[in-house]
């Protein structure tokens, strides 16, 4: 039964590597360093946007920052969607 518990925290407790980077059109005062973050499984992309905008906003004009979204090989990525599901369909 120790196993299925050490299964059970690794899936709970479990994190996801990610990186973001800006799109290549978007246009920038210095060149924009890649974010790496380990999200956690069991989160959504709405809970990291915050980070993920402070630091590209080291590059940007906060009044060039209207919208963001978040998308992997050219595919949008659903907000509501948990990462786990996210990780799951793009690997």
């Amino acid at each position: 039964m120790a196993d299925d518990k050490d299964v059970l925290r690794d899936v709970w407790f479990g994190r996801i590597p990610a990186c973001f980077t800006l799109s290549p059109e978007e246009t920038t005062e210095r060149e924009a360093e890649p974010y790496y973050l380990l999200l956690p499984r069991v989160s959504y992309l709405t809970l990291v946007t915050d980070k993920v905008k402070k630091h590209f906003l080291k590059v940007m004009k906060a009044e060039d920052v209207e919208e963001m979204w978040f998308e992997y090989e050219g595919t949008p990525l659903k907000w509501y969607v948990e990462l786990t599901d996210i990780s799951l369909s793009h690997s």
